[in-house]
């Protein structure tokens, strides 16, 4: 994560300086509310986690004071726009953001032009490059943040960064996961009750039930998400094959492939390992409220530990996660969804995906047999 910071740094720099001596005057709203920015430019996943928070906000700002805006990752923008939890939405795209300086400067100068009376990010792992740079250009005369942690900056980085911020909310040192760390700072923005609990994703918020008939999927099916945001973090994508042939021969679910446009490769790999299976192809082709559709009606998800198993848990879908040592227990598991975990335990694990070896052994020595017997257990359990 460290070396796009480093590289990217002198420029994005430049654009950041720029935005800052651009004049900006307060202008209050008609209606005398004043302006929230919230910055949570995640993945999918860590939107998803930040779900149980998010409505917790109108709490803490509630309509008739504050007109809430939620900045986000373009990725997720067809699902985050379905809640209303805010006002209004503004996404942008995280590559261009870093390395098109017309596209930064366009993106802070919009942020700045909006006069915001106060921005938040709650993000635990803050980044200089993009929440940070947000926060530090937004011109806003409030700027609240997380002491945060070391995860995607150097040590220098965060004591220049933390001076950006008015205020610094408290991270505890313990090992929390992502849903007690959101609480955590919920509870010091001054939501002091507030205890954090599993996404849920209210099924009357999903796409229409045609899903399943556009895409030819019959019931009862499992979907198999050989795909990782990243490569390293990847159970090899032929096992995933042996898998599916195993629980078609016991149970008959049909075989469904999905992932995104750039899981295209893993998922023909898969079905060319097994094309006796009546494989259903919907990788690269569904909507993030598509795929919700199609999670609420699978008997199981089988899938690397990526945005999918959060999505899978916010429709109570079961699921087998095939897991690595570098986050573990920080992302998931968590408690309160019906999941099976496949893994190796490693001495190293924690490591934040700095892995000591040449290839990441927690994900390599995961046997078929091992994610097998979790997907045993699970499909004896739900039939």
């Amino acid at each position: 994560m460290l070396a796009p910071v480093v590289f990217a740094l002198p420029l994005c720099e430049i654009v950041d300086a720029v935005v800052q001596i651009l004049p900006r005057r307060h202008a209050p709203l008609r209606d005398g509310r004043r302006r929230l920015l919230i910055v949570r430019l995640d993945a999918i996943g860590d939107f998803i986690l930040f779900l149980d928070s998010f409505k917790e906000y109108r709490k803490l700002y509630p309509p008739e004071q504050w007109e809430i805006t939620l900045f986000g990752n373009i990725i997720w923008s067809d699902l985050a726009e379905r809640f209303p939890y805010a006002d209004h939405y503004l996404f942008m795209e995280m590559r261009k953001f870093v390395r098109n300086p017309v596209y930064r400067f366009r993106v802070l100068t919009e942020i700045r032009r909006r006069r915001f009376d106060c921005v938040i990010q709650p993000a635990y792992s803050r980044s200089p490059l993009y929440g940070d740079a947000v926060v530090r250009t937004s011109g806003t005369p409030v700027k609240i943040g997380s002491t945060g942690n070391l995860s995607n900056m150097f040590g220098w980085q965060k004591r220049r960064a933390d001076r950006w911020y008015t205020r610094l909310i408290p991270a505890s040192v313990a090992f929390l996961n992502e849903l007690e760390r959101n609480a955590e700072f919920l509870r010091g923005l001054g939501l002091d009750t507030f205890n954090s609990a599993p996404p849920r994703y209210p099924h009357e918020s999903l796409a229409d039930r045609s899903t399943l008939t556009e895409f030819g999927i019959a019931k009862p099916y499992v979907v198999i998400f050989p795909g990782a945001s990243v490569q390293g973090r990847q159970w090899p994508v032929e096992h995933f094959a042996e898998i599916a042939r195993r629980l078609f021969i016991k149970t008959k679910w049909t075989p469904v492939l999905c992932g995104g446009p750039q899981d295209l490769p893993a998922t023909r790999r898969v079905a060319a390992r097994a094309p006796e299976l009546p494989w259903v192809f919907c990788a690269g082709i569904t909507t993030l409220p598509q795929m919700m559709s199609i999670l609420t009606e699978s008997r199981m998800l089988i899938a690397n530990e990526t945005g999918v198993i959060h999505m899978a848990a916010a429709v109570e879908c079961p699921t087998v996660c095939i897991m690595g040592g570098g986050h573990f227990g920080r992302f998931y598991p968590y408690n309160g969804v019906r999941s099976r975990i496949a893994y190796k335990p490693m001495d190293c694990f924690g490591c934040d995906w700095w892995c000591r070896y040449p290839t990441v052994r927690c994900i390599r020595d995961i046997t078929i047999d091992d994610v097998w017997k979790e997907v045993d257990s699970l499909a004896k359990e739900i039939s």
